[in-house]
């Protein structure tokens, strides 16, 4: 038998091409089908072997995935994977000239001549598959006994037959996915808690998900013989299919329905539907949203709305129109709801002042909220009501309102009775601490000041003011209280304040002296702060308290005068004293180190003792100090050589007691004095 494949008449062609496309076609799976093409391909042909190798995602490299051979003929495929890389000449050629169509196989390049040599290919036929414009792989077709000739006729057959196959090949791809997408949407829609139904033009339900059956209780069996229409009430369903009938290629709105479900009872739902296409079919596409919730947390809005001690309205934001009150409102301003009802706040004229409720208004038209707004509100008979309002917009049913509450104005007077304990407790905590206070109008000097100042100052109340039955007995208003202050100290608090009022403090602090009744001068701590500002920013109020600190000023100044005593008393003594700490950092030295060893005290204090022992002397000097350390009240005697403040060294005698544990000194105390007879450097 003549193998000389693709020689045959067009007509053969034709009819080969025919078969091959009825067997694709008829073939209800894709590889099936493929497989009968190059079975027709490949008998007809009288080719040992035909195949089509499909590109992996990367495409560096094809396999044979679909094959056919010749009956009786087993030898392996040489190119059953076909890396291109290995092949350089391979993809080259076939894309560059649209196909290989070697008579001779051994005339092929070099990679590829070699590539076919195992399987004794004596000829060979590849034609590339394309998917999108994209390389997918190539079909191909051997002889192993003999060369073949192949006419042009025959190439462009082959041509033809691989376009066939690329096109199904595209097919199978859109079908999978397709599938994928259609499984994916399905997942999900059974995931969602919305109803999602699927009918044909007449309203023959294709598809149900799984939240139909959770909420409805039809099985999936009964919704495959049900129309949509039997989901809705009796009364209902003719008003829906006309709905349905109606439905153009954009999304249509049920607004509110409810549907029926197995066992009859009903359920509000929200619903949607559009026309599109479901496995290649017009179809009508449905959305349902469970307002069950929704209408439980209305009802409950309600309860509360209309029980609901203070008055309270909803408004139609864009029209200002009264949608709603509660029985509340009606009480407080003796309307009925019908008199109420579809009206404006301005056609009641329930507010005198009327534009701040128009811009309330305007700030929940735009989405807005209000708190604290105080409006007087006129009743039916023209009585004024005082009212705290406040305001905010929210939805129910899908539609934006205005909520509005009036609070009764004596919640402002039970806070002004707390505000009133407050102050109370206040003045407990002052009067126990012993504080003065007092407050300042610095624009016009007058000054206001309690019991407490007075008596620190030795007065009484009323003899600093003659206006002081204005003002109760508890506080009294001076002209200046400035005038009572030392002329020295004066100078000193008026810097400090002028600091504050630049505000480069955050309070004002100062302590000086001010005149007593008696005579004398007394000691005051005098804190306070602007708390209220002009427009142009100056100071304007102040507050502050008066502490008396005659005692604590008297103490300081005994503990200075000791000091200097002692000072004093060890500048006639002929030994150093100091004070160091655990570490041998110095806290204290007497001031006598200048006269005796050309030391400042500011210069020795904070230092490390170390600093001022010899070097040859340290480390017997450190070790004694640590042994030391260990007995309290402990005492011994040292000598080393002391460094003087102009360098020089002196050999000094050291009596050091270990008084760390006294509270009163925490620390070593060091007598030392200068051995004379010796003198080092």
């Amino acid at each position: 038998m003549s193998k000389d494949i693709g020689k045959g008449s067009n007509n053969e062609l034709i009819s080969i091409l025919s078969e091959a496309n009825a067997k694709l076609s008829a073939s209800k799976e894709f590889s099936s089908g493929i497989k009968e093409v190059l079975g027709v391909t490949g008998s007809k042909t009288q080719a040992r072997r035909a195949y089509v190798s499909l590109d992996e995602p990367r495409g560096h490299m094809a396999e044979a995935v679909f094959e056919w051979t010749e009956p009786g003929f087993s030898l392996p495929n040489p190119l059953q994977k076909t890396v291109y890389s290995q092949l350089p000449s391979f993809k080259t050629l076939l894309l560059k000239d649209g196909r290989i169509i070697a008579e001779d196989a051994g005339k092929l390049p070099k990679d590829l001549a070699e590539a076919l040599r195992p399987g004794g290919i004596s000829s060979w036929i590849a034609l590339p598959l394309s998917v999108k414009g994209r390389h997918s792989g190539f079909l191909g077709l051997e002889d192993c006994r003999n060369k073949t000739v192949f006419e042009k006729t025959s190439s462009m057959f082959f041509e033809v037959l691989a376009g066939m196959i690329s096109s199904a090949i595209l097919q199978n791809n859109y079908l999978a996915e397709l599938e994928t997408s259609r499984a994916t949407s399905l997942s999900y829609s059974d995931s969602m808690d919305e109803i999602a139904i699927i009918t044909d033009l007449s309203g023959g339900i294709l598809y149900a998900n799984e939240a139909v059956t959770k909420k409805l209780k039809f099985n999936p069996k009964e919704l495959k013989f049900m129309q949509i229409a039997g989901l809705f009430p009796e009364v209902k369903r003719e008003a829906a299919r006309r709905a349905i009938n109606g439905s153009a290629e954009k999304k249509q709105e049920f607004s509110v329905y409810e549907l029926q479900g197995k066992y009859g009872g009903l359920i509000p739902f929200e619903g949607k539907f559009w026309r599109g296409i479901w496995n290649g079919r017009q179809c009508i596409f449905y959305r349902f949203k469970d307002l069950t919730g929704e209408q439980q947390d209305l009802l409950k809005f309600k309860k509360v709305f209309e029980f609901n001690p203070e008055p309270m309205s909803l408004t139609d934001p864009g029209k200002n129109i009264f949608l709603d009150v509660n029985e509340a409102f009606l009480k407080e301003l003796k309307y009925t709801r019908e008199e109420v009802i579809g009206k404006t706040a301005l056609e009641l004229g329930l507010f005198p002042e009327w534009q701040k409720q128009a811009t309330a208004a305007k700030t929940l038209a735009a989405g807005g909220t209000f708190s604290g707004l105080a409006l007087d509100t006129c009743d039916k008979n023209g009585d004024i009501i005082k009212g705290l309002f406040s305001g905010t917009t929210m939805e129910i049913g899908g539609k934006k309102v205005s909520l509005v509450v009036m609070a009764d104005i004596t919640e402002q007077n039970n806070l002004k009775l707390e505000i009133e304990e407050q102050h109370l407790k206040l003045q407990s905590v002052l009067e126990g601490s012993k504080l003065g206070t007092w407050t300042w109008n610095i624009q016009t000097g007058e000054t206001t000041i309690d019991r407490r100042i007075a008596e620190m100052l030795g007065y009484e109340m009323r003899e600093l003011s003659l206006d002081f039955s204005m003002l109760g007995w508890e506080t009294v208003m001076v002209t200046d209280i400035t005038r009572f202050l030392h002329p020295v100290d004066a100078l000193l608090s008026r810097e400090v304040l002028m600091r504050h009022f630049r505000k480069e403090t955050d309070y004002y602090s100062c302590e000086f002296r001010i005149k007593h009744k008696s005579g004398r001068w007394i000691w005051v701590h005098n804190r306070g702060k602007v708390t209220d500002w002009t427009a142009d920013g100056r100071p304007s109020i102040m507050h502050g308290t008066y502490a008396d600190i005659t005692e604590r000023k008297a103490n300081v100044k005994n503990v200075e005068d000791n000091e200097k005593r002692l000072n004093a008393m060890l500048s006639c003594i002929p030994d150093i004293i100091s004070i160091v700490d655990d570490t041998g950092k110095i806290k204290y030295v007497s001031s006598n180190y200048k006269q005796l060893f050309g030391w400042e005290q500011n210069d020795l204090t904070g230092r490390m003792a170390w600093e001022l022992v010899h070097k040859d002397d340290l480390e017997r000097i450190q070790a004694e100090f640590k042994n030391h350390l260990k007995t309290p009240d402990s005492v011994t005697v040292t000598t080393f050589r002391f460094k003087r403040g102009d360098g020089s060294y002196r050999l000094v005698e050291l009596t050091t007691k270990n008084l760390l544990h006294d509270p009163a000194v925490k620390g070593l105390v060091l007598s030392g004095h200068e051995i004379k007879d010796k003198l080092t450097k």
